[in-house]
């Protein structure tokens, strides 16, 4: 009767003419890299880890990748940033870590929070003169939902796209 082989023991007979090639290295190895920068950025997103912490991971794997992480990190944290997130876990990272000019990102991202701000304060206004008009509804308690008003919703979603598309134009310079 044959022998009784474990399941190690047929991946091991079956694998061991087995060889990388080195395109497959290079490719584990980004891939690698690609894994170990996602988790980080997403430890920054979340604020799970202390900056100092996430300052020592960095470091870490600096040490262990050299300028192949660099390149990954400033491409995750770049690819992550919008007008309308939390970005900045983003921000030290590029500009504390990476020693990058972050300026006309938050140039940006500032003007979109003054847009949308005096866009609201503009749809507010007129939705209380609708209110005191057709409705005869009035006082200082009366704060209109803008989320139900299709316009200011179009608006809102409007003043995004457009400071998106001036953000990644930014993005894009900062990139390359």
């Amino acid at each position: 009767m044959g022998e009784i082989k474990s399941t190690l023991d047929l991946v091991m007979e079956r694998t061991k003419n087995l060889t990388m090639t080195d395109d497959d290295i290079k490719t584990h190895r980004q891939e690698l890299i690609a894994k170990k920068v996602n988790g980080l950025i997403q430890k920054i997103d979340d604020q799970t880890d202390k900056p100092q912490e996430i300052k020592r991971q960095l470091n870490d794997l600096m040490d262990q990748f050299g300028t192949d992480a660099a390149i990954h990190i400033k491409n995750a944290a770049l690819k992550g940033i919008k007008v309308d997130t939390y970005n900045k876990g983003r921000f030290m990272l590029l500009s504390e870590y990476l020693n990058m000019n972050i300026q006309p990102l938050t140039d940006i991202i500032k003007a979109f929070h003054q847009d949308v701000k005096d866009a609201k304060s503009n749809f507010r206004k007129r939705a209380k003169a609708t209110l005191a008009e057709q409705y005869l509804i009035t006082g200082s308690a009366i704060i209109p939902n803008l989320n139900f008003d299709k316009h200011w919703v179009k608006k809102r979603r409007n003043l995004t796209d457009q400071s998106q598309d001036k953000l990644e134009i930014e993005i894009k310079k900062l990139g390359s």
